[in-house]
């Protein structure tokens, strides 16, 4: 019980060259005792989908969780569905949370050490379905991209003017993404949401993005979407 199965990581993986179409698809998430059932329903999706498509290793990033996961993942095991569980431990436990974002959503910067033989990987929020293979996203080539996200287009579009909490006070979303994220907030594709991303883990490494992404949150006492917003003013234009 709570057993790591790293080893199950299949060989493929390690070439970074590897773009064959029948090639792994590596996705992770990350997720605590709260998200732990929404966690294990998208590994579920995931489970179903890989069995008529390509193979596809789970990676579950978590500190010292308490829900036995493994009794639930071993059961959706099969030939084209392996998981890893990933124990991070107290990696960001010094960074702010709040409410919706507790210490879980920061483990997603753990990937590039983690997965030190991965160049590339899909990462998926705990309350995310897959309803359908996903070799055509995992395949996209990111040259020096740092990652494919799509635009946040409820924030563009519902909730722009409305205010939020952040360090000096309550601002409106537009005022708030221009003095503490930097961006000039104009178009849907000036803020990206982090829930669905290819992340491209060589790019990150070489750049040290997870370590800056940490520098930036701890400037903050508060920050209102903490991991996305650190995403998002690190890496403008890339």
């Amino acid at each position: 019980e709570g057993l790591i199965v790293r080893e199950q990581v299949i060989s493929a993986s390690k070439d970074r060259e590897d773009t064959r179409s029948d090639a792994p698809i590596h996705v992770a998430c990350a997720l605590d005792d709260r998200m732990a059932l929404p966690g294990l329903v998208l590994a579920s999706s995931i489970a179903s989908i890989a069995k008529t498509g390509r193979p596809v290793v789970f990676h579950m990033l978590h500190a010292n969780i308490r829900t036995n996961l493994s009794r639930v993942l071993s059961k959706l095991e099969h030939a084209n569905f392996k998981y890893v569980l990933h124990d991070v431990g107290e990696a960001f436990s010094h960074l702010r949370g709040h409410g919706s974002y507790p210490a879980a959503a920061y483990y997603r910067l753990c990937l590039p050490t983690v997965l030190p033989e991965l160049s590339k990987i899909i990462y998926l929020d705990t309350d995310t379905i897959v309803l359908r293979d996903m070799g055509e996203l995992y395949d996209l080539r990111l040259g020096e991209q740092a990652f494919a996200a799509m635009p946040d287009y409820v924030l563009f579009y519902i909730i722009r003017a409305k205010t939020v909490r952040s360090d000096g006070g309550r601002k409106t979303v537009e005022t708030y993404l221009r003095e503490i994220l930097g961006r000039d907030y104009n178009r849907p594709r000036d803020y990206l949401n982090s829930g669905v991303m290819l992340i491209n883990l060589d790019y990150w490494r070489k750049h040290d993005i997870s370590e800056r992404c940490v520098r930036f949150i701890e400037q903050f006492a508060r920050l209102q979407w903490p991991d996305q917003d650190a995403l998002n003013a690190t890496l403008q234009g890339r």
